[in-house]
């Protein structure tokens, strides 16, 4: 149950870390230092990168979400015993 809420957390965190470096990198570009100043540049002036970054969080999000969802915790169902029907 950790490990779900885990990767959970993380999927989630990258998906939102991608779409903010989607849309933060036009005004980043041309102010961090070296290092960083080709992959921003690439994600500021690359419309193929772009929407491929995005698409790529929405499938983590749904990644998230199918595999990693955690679990509501609700009332559990009674089971009084075998089906009377079978």
């Amino acid at each position: 149950m950790l490990h779900a809420r885990l990767l959970f957390m993380v999927t989630v965190i990258l998906a939102i870390a991608l779409t903010a470096l989607v849309i933060l990198a036009p005004w980043l570009d041309g102010i961090v230092g070296p290092g960083w100043d080709r992959l921003l540049e690439v994600f500021a002036r690359d419309t193929l990168v772009r929407r491929t970054a995005l698409a790529s969080a929405a499938g983590l999000l749904v990644t998230a979400l199918v595999f990693f969802r955690p679990r509501m915790s609700g009332p559990k169902k009674f089971q009084s015993g075998p089906d009377p029907g079978a």
